[in-house]
């Protein structure tokens, strides 16, 4: 019974304590506005993933040494590789040699970070020129892209104060504290994500239909950052 009546006290206390935080938040006078902001940037991290293999041996190099070729001709472009240049996905058919006795091929796929659209177009040439043109966009970002989220975000909710002061001007009022704040993620999803464009190109992520002349003018799309922030403010 003791144990009932204390249950029915704690849910009574915390009945009370919503319903007064609500009243006294409705209570107040305010005003409610959105702030929104919009930001460009150009992306300086393009990852590039790049394949080689062994599926047709005749005539062509192992995997090893492709990968000796591709990290020279790499470094005589110049690309800085360091922690730029790594594996992502190493197989083999060697489980399958003794049960079929077929010829034990190897495949091996790279990530490489590079900095613009130059770069992008320097590399696949290069590598198109020895015989690596397995290459694709993996994604493009910025190296500061959280920082400019959260300056994007701090200009909308100065935008929403500025039109709230504006709008208590009108009426006669002065604008009190913000008492409620609300991000509203509202990130364009096709600009630093899966669906990369680059100017000019049909294709999202492929650059292998592109012309040989036209590398050298590759211009990937901006990432948009797109904020808005909902904030409430008393009137006094």
């Amino acid at each position: 019974m003791k144990k009932l009546i204390t249950l029915s006290i704690l849910f009574l206390t915390f009945t009370t304590n919503a319903q007064n935080f609500q009243k006294n938040f409705i209570d107040q006078n305010y005003i409610e506005l959105t702030g929104t902001s919009r930001l460009e940037l150009t992306p300086n991290e393009i990852y590039l993933k790049i394949s080689i293999n062994e599926n047709n041996k005749n005539g062509k190099l192992s995997v090893e040494e492709q990968e000796e070729l591709m990290v020279k001709t790499l470094t005589n472009i110049p690309i800085t590789l360091d922690n730029n240049f790594k594996i992502i996905d190493y197989t083999s058919n060697f489980r399958y040699f003794f049960l079929k006795k077929t010829d034990i091929r190897k495949s091996k796929t790279y990530q490489l970070k590079l900095a613009n659209g130059l770069e992008v177009g320097k590399v696949y040439l290069a590598l198109e020129n020895i015989g690596i043109s397995n290459i694709s966009i993996e994604k493009i970002d910025h190296n500061e892209l959280e920082k400019f989220k959260l300056e994007t975000k701090i200009k909308a909710i100065k935008m929403a104060k500025t039109k709230a002061e504006k709008y208590t001007e009108a009426i006669g009022q002065n604008l009190g504290k913000a008492i409620y704040i609300q991000e509203v993620e509202n990130y364009n999803p096709t600009t630093y994500n899966n669906n990369i464009q680059i100017r000019g190109a049909s294709s999202y992520n492929s650059i292998s239909k592109f012309e040989s002349k036209s590398f050298e003018n590759i211009e990937f799309e901006n990432i948009v950052i797109n904020a808005k922030v909902l904030v409430k403010f008393k009137l006094e």
